[in-house]
């Protein structure tokens, strides 16, 4: 329907059935709600503590045709969707059936083929990557190569052990949250290059007190946050952003070096040798 945004279906109650329908006052139906400006909320709590949402004057579209009594109320969740938590998932090399800790390590990272060398926190599970999810990167250092047709979607890095290397194909960033940009993190005493691009729309934050060394030609757009710790772009490594901050820690630096280049509103940024923005 033109001009009108879809809702997810939800549970209604107080719903009266038009003339002639044999269908109990009292049963519930699932019907799609499509709301328009015209949609007025208010909420309010109800007897028992429930918080539910009012609204009134809707468009219904159903199966059956449906009259709504004058107050009708639909669950506070239900019109405004909450966004879920990205999971957390552990790099685990070459381990594929979990149950021995957090390996970590060298490996292929191939979403396409569904491998199962991620776990959870205590790596007892073995996991296939789930995209959008936080990869952590612990256990043993080693070169994590990218492979195959589909490529990670990612909402965070997190580097927890020094000299991991990720290589070849492309890491899609993407906002865990409305409004909050995809992170990469290394922890103290920690370094990490990534040599795979990186794309995405939502920008890049960085953190934590360790290094981050970006050689790849990234893609990704948007503004790009150095919170604290070091990133650093060297060799062939490019960034392309619209916005630059460099955070007001004492540890936030951008380091452009050995041919590196950073532009953002116009500006080009190269290295040469050794330079700190």
């Amino acid at each position: 329907m033109l001009g009108m945004k879809s809702v997810r279906p939800v549970y209604l109650r107080n719903i009266q059935p038009d003339s002639g329908s044999t269908r109990p006052k009292h049963l519930m139906r699932r019907i799609n709600i499509y709301a328009t400006s015209a949609i007025k909320r208010t909420e309010e709590r109800l007897r028992g503590g429930t918080s539910r949402l009012r609204i009134l004057g809707v468009n219904l579209l159903a199966s059956t045709a449906l009259s709504v009594a004058p107050q009708m109320f639909v669950p506070l969740w239900s019109a405004d969707q909450a966004v879920a938590a990205p999971l957390d998932q552990w790099w685990n090399g070459t381990n594929t059936t979990g149950g021995g800790g957090i390996d970590g390590g060298t490996g292929t990272w191939n979403v396409q083929a569904g491998t199962t060398n991620w776990t959870d926190s205590s790596g007892v599970s073995a996991q296939a990557w789930a995209q959008g999810s936080n990869a952590y990167f612990a256990g043993d250092s080693g070169l994590v190569t990218l492979s195959g047709a589909t490529s990670p979607l990612a909402a965070g890095l997190i580097f927890q052990t020094d000299a991991y290397t990720i290589t070849g194909g492309t890491i899609t960033l993407v906002a865990p949250s409305v409004g909050v940009a995809p992170s990469i993190t290394a922890g103290t005493g920690v370094t990490a290059t990534i040599s795979s691009v990186l794309a995405g729309t939502d920008g890049l934050k960085t953190s934590g007190l360790g290094t981050i060394v970006l050689t790849g030609a990234n893609s990704l757009s948007g503004n790009l946050l150095v919170d604290s710790g070091t990133l650093g772009v060297s060799g062939s490594g490019t960034l392309n952003v619209a916005a630059m901050d460099v955070g007001s820690s004492d540890s936030a630096t951008l380091a452009i070096s050995g041919g590196g280049s950073v532009t953002t509103t116009g500006l080009t940024y190269v290295g040469n040798g050794s330079e700190a923005v």
